[in-house]
């Protein structure tokens, strides 16, 4: 269970993209047959924005919801032109940590 090099996201100065399955591509090896068995929790950042799910901050996340591209990164509209993220990936007893995903 990894996340492999996605597509990255650029969002513009207070602006908001979408995280979804070509921003954190998952590759297993895992019997997965739904997107609500692979688990996200972010263990840092961001910092000059936040993820959105429906409107409201997010700390955790489902493969779900990145298949149905319910998850939105928020720039908050500092100058600063990156941000990072990181998170560890489960499902059922395979648990990784600190993958983290760069955007402009």
């Amino acid at each position: 269970l990894r996340v492999t090099n996605g597509s990255g996201l650029v969002v513009p100065q207070g602006g908001q993209g979408t995280i979804d399955t070509d921003v954190l591509p998952l590759d297993t090896n895992l019997d997965i047959r739904s997107g609500d068995e692979v688990h996200y929790q972010v263990t840092a950042g961001p910092r000059w924005g936040q993820l959105l799910r429906a409107g409201q901050p997010v700390t955790s996340f489902t493969q779900q919801d990145l298949l149905e591209r319910a998850i939105l990164y928020n720039h908050n509209g500092s100058l600063s032109p990156r941000d990072t993220l990181a998170f560890s990936v489960e499902s059922g007893p395979v648990h990784t940590e600190a993958t983290s995903i760069q955007g402009s």
